[in-house]
């Protein structure tokens, strides 16, 4: 069973300031940009082992169909606008999981899209203004699959409050405040493991101007990885030293997803060939995946940032003294100036 604090949450989503206006809710006035005035409740459902039902947690079979309602309540003095939807989930680059469209690699069976189980009100998703101070009530059908499954299927109901057309923070951001509630289904008392792969080596690429070592993995399974620790261990082949380094924990992986492995190099990578060691383990089964190959940073990759990331290097202190220094030539140049001028009025006075 997931942790519900793992998949419980109340996530915020900012956007740049005017990318997001919908019609109608509440007036832009009294849209708070720091307090989302909301709050999402799941009905109880038939087969939901998570008897608090803070999340649905079901464990049901084929061809069965679930129904159950997605409460929104809007505790603010405005009336408000939310959009409903069902998200499967992600794994992101920081190695969480996340609930959005197109998470999911090729290795998710068809029939386990969320999508394709849930929905709102008869629809992929429902948007419903709320009262100021109430709570609304949306209509939620599950139908399973009418084959068995193995694994797991998970998901996030995601609420969505829209921000009101016209509303503009000056000099700042708009909040977007989202909450999410975790659904997870199975089917199966023994379910598969997660398993780990790679199947393209990892390299080093330039993203805003700045070396980045990424390596692509996949979990092919139905199945989740709810507590992995990792390290990456990145050396130049030549002198055998170490340049990069990186430990995490607490990271999670989603059923069926794949994810892009990202560490930023702090410092210029110079041309040559380089080795990598990466290694994730999940600490729940202590099974750990390794990682290993060789790379090459090319001649144009390490020039492109090299003269942009060297001046970044440099500290603080020699630009403040090549300052110091610069103003120092100009007021000696000012003094050259002044005594070649007044050699030049001495000469001309005595001419006279």
């Amino acid at each position: 069973m997931i942790g519900r604090k793992l998949w419980s949450c109340l996530a915020i989503v900012t956007a740049a300031l005017g990318a997001l206006g919908v019609a109608k809710p509440a007036a832009a006035a009294d849209y708070s940009n720091s307090n989302p005035e909301m709050g999402v409740m799941l009905s109880s459902t038939e087969d939901d082992t998570d008897t608090n039902n803070s999340t649905w947690e079901l464990n049901t079979k084929p061809g069965k169909v679930l129904h159950g309602a997605v409460s929104v309540q809007n505790t603010s003095n405005e009336s408000a606008k939310y959009t409903v939807s069902f998200e499967q989930a992600r794994t992101n680059s920081q190695m969480n999981i996340m609930y959005s469209n197109g998470g999911t690699n090729k290795s998710l069976d068809p029939n386990m899209k969320l999508s394709k189980i849930a929905k709102v009100d008869g629809k992929d998703s429902a948007t419903i203004t709320v009262p100021a101070n109430s709570t609304t009530a949306l209509p939620v059908t599950l139908t399973m699959p009418a084959k068995e499954f193995d694994g797991y299927i998970l998901g996030s109901v995601v609420v969505t409050k829209q921000v009101p057309k016209g509303y503009k923070v000056k000099d700042g951001f708009t909040n977007q405040f989202m909450y999410t509630k975790t659904v997870q289904i199975t089917e199966s008392i023994v379910n598969p493991t997660a398993v780990l792969t790679n199947t393209k080596k990892g390299g080093v690429k330039v993203v805003a101007g700045q070396q980045e070592f990424q390596l692509r993995i996949k979990n092919n399974e139905p199945s989740y990885i709810g507590n992995m620790k990792m390290s990456a261990k990145i050396t130049y082949k030549k002198t055998g030293d170490v340049v990069l380094t990186d430990k995490q924990t607490g990271r999670s992986v989603a059923p069926n997803s794949s994810f892009t492995y990202r560490l930023p190099s702090e410092r210029v990578m110079r041309a040559g060939k380089y080795h990598y060691v990466v290694t994730m383990t999940n600490e729940k089964t202590k099974k750990s995946w390794t990682f290993s190959n060789d790379f090459v940073v090319s001649q144009a990759s390490a020039t492109s940032v090299g003269i942009g990331r060297s001046i970044a290097f440099i500290p603080t202190w020699i630009w403040q003294l090549l300052a110091l220094f610069l103003v120092l030539i100009g007021f000696l140049f000012f003094l050259l100036w002044k005594r070649r001028k007044d050699e030049d009025d001495e000469d001309e006075a005595n001419a006279k």
